[in-house]
């Protein structure tokens, strides 16, 4: 009855779009013959690809799509379905192409603006911030993919103009903890030490008990070469999260530089029970006991970075040897 009634192709697509959102599943089979009976229409394809996207099959969908556009090449509605598709399976490139023929009609399109920086970044094309761009200046307030450009210049080595776009957000507003910790990434980019640490220590009065932030701010001072207060904020980050290495390891960075060598051995001594020790760590080591006078603990540190660092690091190698040399002729004179 359905092939000798001409309204049957309506009556099947009609009941497609009634199912589509509700009962995607139930909506294939008809869906699927509207595109029997409709051979030559886009439309019917589309509603299938939708249905099929709902029930994440990507690859039904993704043909559906396919031969909608195959009928109708400028269906721009089809074409950022399509594209958003490739893009979630993780075919950048086709994404690409496909938001490109969506903006070349409608070159404001929202979804398509953000697809295409998305895809641009995915392939680590230098043409993603300018996508990026070209969205905000349609979706000035889209704070997220302000930041998200923010990120990407800053990956990019591109400092000022990083800064520039965050002036933006944070315009009319007072800066969130996350836009100023990413203010001070930025800074510490540019070595700009201390304006790094001011941004840092107006996050940490936002958010006084985050480990990351703390920790953060005792490795800018330590570049400041401010070691009391790196020794502060690395210690309150240690009594935050205590599991974290990287805070003993910065702490104990901290307290050689400063002198403190007795310090320094028992923080490395910690590191030490939680995983093997780095040629670097047993090159500080030896350093220590040789401040500290130690000599044979010292000479026994020397050889073990020796043997750690594989010649890797020449010139520490070197001073190794020298020492090494030292410390023997000084073991020899005290038999």
């Amino acid at each position: 009855a359905m092939q000798l009634d001409p309204k049957m192709p309506e009556a099947a697509l009609n009941l497609g779009i009634l199912l589509l959102n509700d009962e995607p599943a139930a909506s294939i089979a008809p869906l699927q013959r509207a595109v029997e009976l409709l051979p030559t229409q886009s439309r019917p394809r589309t509603l299938l690809g939708l249905a099929y996207e709902k029930l994440t099959d990507h690859k039904n969908a993704a043909n559906a799509y396919e031969g909608a556009l195959a009928l109708d090449p400028k269906d721009t509605e089809t074409s950022l379905h399509l594209a958003q598709l490739y893009f979630r399976e993780g075919r950048a490139q086709e994404a690409e192409a496909k938001f490109r023929v969506v903006l070349a009609t409608e070159p404001e399109s929202r979804a398509a603006l953000a697809g295409l920086g998305e895809s641009l970044e995915a392939q680590k094309k230098s043409e993603a911030a300018e996508a990026y761009r070209n969205y905000l200046n349609v979706q000035p307030n889209d704070g997220a993919v302000r930041e998200r450009l923010v990120r990407l210049l800053l990956a990019n080595e591109k400092y000022d103009e990083a800064l520039a776009e965050m002036e933006k957000s944070e315009a009319g507003g007072a800066p969130s903890v996350e836009s100023l910790k990413l203010r001070a990434d930025i800074l510490i980019g540019e070595k700009k030490w201390a304006d790094a640490i001011a941004a840092l220590k107006q996050a940490v009065t936002l958010a006084p008990n985050d480990a990351r932030l703390r920790g953060g701010l005792g490795r800018t001072y330590l570049q400041q070469r401010d070691f009391a207060n790196a020794e502060k904020e690395l210690k309150t980050a240690i009594q935050l999260d205590a599991k974290n290495l990287t805070y003993w390891k910065d702490l104990a960075s901290t307290t050689y530089l400063a002198g403190e060598y007795s310090t320094t051995l028992a923080l490395l001594d910690r590191v030490a029970q939680q995983e093997p020790p780095t040629a670097g760590e047993l090159f500080v080591r030896a350093l220590c006991y040789d401040k500290l006078q130690q000599t044979k603990a010292a000479l026994d540190a020397y050889e073990k970075f020796l043997g750690a660092d594989q010649n890797r690091n020449p010139d520490q190698v070197w001073q190794a040897q020298q020492r090494i040399i030292v410390l023997k002729k000084t073991l020899e004179k005290r038999k």
